[in-house]
Protein backbone atom coordinates (compact mmCIF):
# COMPACT_ATOMS: atom_id res chain seq x y z
CA UNK A 1 0.00 0.00 0.00
CA UNK A 2 1.35 3.40 -1.24
CA UNK A 3 4.94 2.23 -2.28
CA UNK A 4 5.40 4.44 -5.04
CA UNK A 5 9.13 5.59 -2.97
CA UNK A 6 10.03 1.80 -3.52
CA UNK A 7 8.18 -0.14 -5.65
CA UNK A 8 10.68 0.38 -9.19
CA UNK A 9 13.63 -0.25 -7.35
CA UNK A 10 12.10 -3.27 -6.13
CA UNK A 11 11.72 -4.56 -9.12
CA UNK A 12 14.51 -3.97 -10.70
CA UNK A 13 16.25 -5.72 -7.55
CA UNK A 14 14.17 -8.67 -8.33
CA UNK A 15 15.39 -8.83 -11.74
CA UNK A 16 19.03 -8.69 -10.84
CA UNK A 17 18.64 -11.97 -9.12
CA UNK A 18 20.86 -14.89 -10.24
CA UNK A 19 18.02 -17.00 -9.81
CA UNK A 20 17.12 -18.39 -13.79
CA UNK A 21 15.08 -15.68 -14.71
CA UNK A 22 12.77 -18.29 -17.01
CA UNK A 23 11.49 -19.32 -13.66
CA UNK A 24 10.56 -16.23 -12.08
CA UNK A 25 7.19 -14.33 -11.62
CA UNK A 26 7.08 -11.16 -9.82
CA UNK A 27 3.82 -10.72 -8.29
CA UNK A 28 3.05 -6.93 -6.81
CA UNK A 29 0.35 -7.43 -4.34
CA UNK A 30 -1.42 -3.60 -3.86
CA UNK A 31 -3.83 -3.09 -1.07
CA UNK A 32 -5.26 -0.01 -2.68
CA UNK A 33 -2.61 2.46 -3.13
CA UNK A 34 -3.59 5.86 -3.86
CA UNK A 35 0.23 7.43 -4.57
CA UNK A 36 1.03 5.92 -7.85
CA UNK A 37 2.13 2.87 -7.12
CA UNK A 38 -0.28 1.29 -9.58
CA UNK A 39 0.56 2.75 -12.50
CA UNK A 40 4.52 2.64 -11.94
CA UNK A 41 4.06 -1.08 -11.84
CA UNK A 42 1.40 -0.86 -14.98
CA UNK A 43 4.29 1.14 -16.60
CA UNK A 44 6.80 -2.10 -15.88
CA UNK A 45 4.11 -4.08 -17.23
CA UNK A 46 4.04 -2.86 -20.61
CA UNK A 47 7.49 -2.58 -20.43
CA UNK A 48 7.66 -6.21 -21.15
CA UNK A 49 8.87 -7.33 -17.56
CA UNK A 50 7.62 -10.52 -16.03
CA UNK A 51 5.67 -8.78 -13.05
CA UNK A 52 1.92 -9.58 -12.40
CA UNK A 53 -0.44 -6.93 -10.23
CA UNK A 54 -2.92 -8.77 -8.00
CA UNK A 55 -4.91 -5.65 -6.76
CA UNK A 56 -7.25 -5.73 -3.59
CA UNK A 57 -9.61 -2.72 -2.98
CA UNK A 58 -8.43 -2.46 0.78
CA UNK A 59 -6.48 -4.42 2.87
CA UNK A 60 -5.24 -4.17 6.56
CA UNK A 61 -1.92 -4.41 6.29
CA UNK A 62 1.30 -6.58 4.77
CA UNK A 63 0.04 -9.87 6.56
CA UNK A 64 -3.33 -10.05 4.90
CA UNK A 65 -1.30 -8.81 1.15
CA UNK A 66 0.72 -11.63 2.10
CA UNK A 67 -2.27 -14.19 2.76
CA UNK A 68 -3.54 -13.27 -0.42
CA UNK A 69 -0.91 -13.80 -2.56
CA UNK A 70 -0.53 -17.40 -1.12
CA UNK A 71 -3.86 -18.49 -1.93
CA UNK A 72 -3.58 -16.54 -5.53
CA UNK A 73 -0.52 -18.66 -6.59
CA UNK A 74 0.40 -21.81 -8.00
CA UNK A 75 4.30 -21.82 -7.68
CA UNK A 76 5.80 -24.29 -5.50
CA UNK A 77 8.19 -22.03 -4.14
CA UNK A 78 7.30 -18.22 -3.40
CA UNK A 79 9.16 -15.59 -2.02
CA UNK A 80 8.06 -12.99 -0.06
CA UNK A 81 9.81 -9.40 0.07
CA UNK A 82 8.58 -5.93 1.03
CA UNK A 83 9.29 -2.72 -1.32
CA UNK A 84 11.34 -1.22 0.82
CA UNK A 85 13.91 -4.72 1.19
CA UNK A 86 16.75 -5.02 -0.84
CA UNK A 87 18.45 -8.74 -1.41
CA UNK A 88 21.51 -10.05 -2.54
CA UNK A 89 21.38 -10.72 -6.31
CA UNK A 90 22.12 -14.75 -4.82
CA UNK A 91 19.84 -14.76 -2.19
CA UNK A 92 16.49 -16.10 -3.82
CA UNK A 93 18.94 -19.14 -5.31
CA UNK A 94 20.34 -20.00 -1.39
CA UNK A 95 16.94 -20.09 -0.29
CA UNK A 96 15.70 -22.18 -3.02
CA UNK A 97 18.94 -24.57 -2.95
CA UNK A 98 18.32 -24.61 1.13
CA UNK A 99 14.62 -26.10 0.49
CA UNK A 100 15.56 -28.40 -2.91
CA UNK A 101 18.96 -29.87 -0.67
CA UNK A 102 16.68 -30.90 2.35
CA UNK A 103 13.39 -32.67 1.90
CA UNK A 104 12.54 -31.77 5.65
CA UNK A 105 12.49 -27.93 5.03
CA UNK A 106 9.09 -26.10 4.32
CA UNK A 107 9.97 -22.86 5.01
CA UNK A 108 13.61 -21.36 5.10
CA UNK A 109 14.58 -17.24 5.45
CA UNK A 110 17.48 -14.78 5.51
CA UNK A 111 18.85 -13.06 8.10
CA UNK A 112 16.91 -9.69 8.63
CA UNK A 113 19.33 -6.08 9.00
CA UNK A 114 17.14 -2.99 9.16
CA UNK A 115 18.51 -0.04 8.26
CA UNK A 116 15.83 1.63 10.37
CA UNK A 117 15.93 3.47 13.68
CA UNK A 118 12.29 2.31 14.48
CA UNK A 119 12.38 -0.03 18.08
CA UNK A 120 10.07 -2.56 16.32
CA UNK A 121 12.23 -3.20 13.76
CA UNK A 122 15.60 -3.28 15.85
CA UNK A 123 14.17 -5.63 17.78
CA UNK A 124 13.40 -8.56 15.49
CA UNK A 125 17.32 -8.46 14.84
CA UNK A 126 17.95 -8.36 18.49
CA UNK A 127 15.60 -11.98 18.86
CA UNK A 128 16.47 -13.52 15.47
CA UNK A 129 20.82 -12.66 16.83
CA UNK A 130 20.49 -14.49 19.76
CA UNK A 131 18.79 -17.57 18.13
CA UNK A 132 21.63 -19.62 17.74
CA UNK A 133 19.51 -22.06 14.84
CA UNK A 134 19.04 -18.74 13.53
CA UNK A 135 22.46 -18.05 13.13
CA UNK A 136 23.83 -21.40 12.00
CA UNK A 137 21.30 -22.50 9.77
CA UNK A 138 18.08 -24.27 9.95
CA UNK A 139 19.54 -28.15 9.46
CA UNK A 140 23.38 -29.10 10.31
CA UNK A 141 25.26 -29.65 7.28
CA UNK A 142 23.80 -27.38 4.81
CA UNK A 143 24.73 -23.94 3.31
CA UNK A 144 21.61 -22.11 4.82
CA UNK A 145 24.27 -21.28 7.77
CA UNK A 146 25.89 -18.46 5.96
CA UNK A 147 22.75 -17.21 4.19
CA UNK A 148 22.88 -13.44 5.97
CA UNK A 149 25.99 -12.57 4.54
CA UNK A 150 24.55 -13.56 1.16
CA UNK A 151 21.36 -11.69 1.38
CA UNK A 152 22.14 -8.71 3.00
CA UNK A 153 23.11 -5.60 0.42
CA UNK A 154 26.08 -6.66 -2.50
CA UNK A 155 28.27 -4.25 -0.82
CA UNK A 156 28.19 -6.64 2.03
CA UNK A 157 26.14 -3.94 4.77
CA UNK A 158 22.63 -4.24 5.47
CA UNK A 159 20.06 -3.17 3.23
CA UNK A 160 16.68 -1.94 4.38
CA UNK A 161 14.42 -5.03 6.05
CA UNK A 162 12.93 -8.15 4.70
CA UNK A 163 9.95 -10.16 5.99
CA UNK A 164 7.28 -12.51 5.66
CA UNK A 165 3.88 -11.12 4.11
CA UNK A 166 4.90 -7.91 1.85
CA UNK A 167 3.84 -5.50 -0.79
CA UNK A 168 6.29 -7.11 -3.43
CA UNK A 169 6.13 -10.69 -3.86
CA UNK A 170 7.92 -13.13 -5.86
CA UNK A 171 6.90 -16.61 -7.16
CA UNK A 172 9.59 -18.83 -8.20
CA UNK A 173 8.42 -21.61 -10.61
Amino acid sequence: LNEATFIAGKIVDLLQSDYPRDRVTIYVVDGGSTDGTVEIVQQVIDGGAPVELIRMARTSGHGEQGLLALRCLSEEIVVLTDADGRLHRSCISRLVSCLENDSQLAVVGAAVHPDSTLAEERLLVVHVGTDASAREGAHAGSDCGSLAAACDGSDGRPRGRAELGGHADRGAR
